[in-house]
């Protein structure tokens, strides 16, 4: 956990349920997957105090490339005079990252209304978890079904992508089954991501791919085979910075290897090194 001083001096944990609960009046529409992805904090500097709006209600703006805009937090949010939050631009690449377990897949029927509540948790805007998820006396199915009559076609792509990946799980897990002649094997889907089952997992698959490829590779072939997966970008960095050394007579222009050690006396180089 995270401890943060307030405007007032007082201890306040950092929580994103706090930054998300109080994002500004103008994120209201945004879901929590898309407040995270789409948004970033970032101090409160002085260029943000100086700018002001004048009579027509227009923002002056400093000269130069117009920054991206800022939200202020909502008053109650105990860092709202020094953080807030910056809209990424569009076409970014930012991507979540959650911490845990995958999210419940939807077709397990026992898990079916768990699922549809970290669904609703995730894809819908929400302030007040007791209020604005779902009402009183309301399914959770009834509550996720209706939210998605009126849900966009992005958010119907990203469920898609978070069933995806439980639908190939359950087919490599069937393919794996058939090839080792275990008939009696079917799937049961949803429960193998609450069993502990990461024996299965591993070095145990690899040597079923190297197998079926006709070549079993022991460690060492491993290791050489994550070796020799080289950034081109890198070596020929690498490459030219070893000539110019040579050329500038660092290193020894007959040697192809050499040691560090602290007799060299080495230390970072300098523009005036070069």
């Amino acid at each position: 956990m995270l401890i943060l001083v307030d405007s007032s001096g007082h201890l306040v944990p950092k929580s994103q349920v706090t930054d998300y609960q109080c994002r500004g009046e103008e994120l209201e529409h945004y879901n929590l997957l898309q407040y995270f992805v789409d948004t970033y904090e970032t101090d409160i500097d002085n260029k943000d105090e100086d700018e002001s709006e004048d009579e027509d209600g227009e923002i002056n703006r400093h000269p130069g490339r117009p920054r991206h805009e800022r939200v202020r937090y909502l008053p109650v949010h105990p860092k709202y005079e020094q953080k807030h939050r910056v809209l990424c631009s569009k076409g970014h690449r930012n991507l979540p990252n959650f911490i845990g377990r995958y999210f419940p897949r939807r077709d397990y029927p026992e898990l079916y209304n768990f699922y549809c509540a970290s669904m609703l948790l995730l894809l819908k805007p929400w302030r007040n978890l007791r209020e604005d998820i779902k009402p009183d006396g309301q399914s959770w199915r009834d509550a996720f079904s209706k939210f998605l009559q009126n849900a966009p076609l992005r958010t119907q792509f990203i469920l898609s992508g978070i069933q995806c990946f439980h639908d190939c799980d359950s087919a490599a897990k069937a393919a794996k089954a058939v090839d080792k002649g275990d008939s009696r094997h079917e799937h049961e889907p949803g429960m193998d991501q609450y069993t502990s089952d990461e024996d299965d997992n591993g070095m145990d698959e690899i040597d079923e791919i190297s197998k079926k490829m006709g070549c079993l590779m022991d460690a060492e072939e491993v290791d050489a085979l994550v070796s020799s997966q080289k950034n081109i970008q890198e070596e020929i960095h690498g490459r030219l910075a070893i000539e110019i050394a040579r050329q500038a007579r660092i290193f020894p222009p007959s040697e192809n290897e050499w040691h560090v050690d602290a007799k060299n006396h080495v230390s970072t180089a300098t523009g005036g090194d070069v």
